[in-house]
């Protein structure tokens, strides 16, 4: 609510994006596709609105195939640039480097 009353379109577009995402989680395709048409809009003029905007826009013509066969396993993007900072998928941790002494 903060960043809508203060103009930051690219957290409110991140915001629905999630929202988005959380929908799809539960199987409410509907409000889900509304939430991703909500976030593209806001991502336009955004540093990222080829990127968050472009996932949004492959995940609705995603909830459109579902929506027209429920038994197709389709898989959907998940929000956000930094995949490696989830829980789900920790990030690869670098080899020790072991110094002679």
């Amino acid at each position: 609510m903060k960043a809508s009353y203060i103009g930051d379109r690219l957290t409110v577009a991140q915001a629905l994006e999630y929202m988005g995402y959380g929908y799809l989680r539960r199987g409410d395709y509907q409000n889900a596709y509304a939430a991703y048409q909500a976030a593209g809009e806001k991502y336009i003029g955004t540093v990222y609105a080829n990127i968050g905007g472009g996932r949004c826009k492959d995940n609705m013509a995603r909830i459109k195939k579902k929506q027209e066969n429920t038994d197709t396993i389709i898989g959907f993007q998940r929000p956000g640039i930094d995949f490696d900072d989830t829980l789900f998928y920790p990030p690869v941790q670098a080899s020790a480097s072991v110094s002679g002494s």
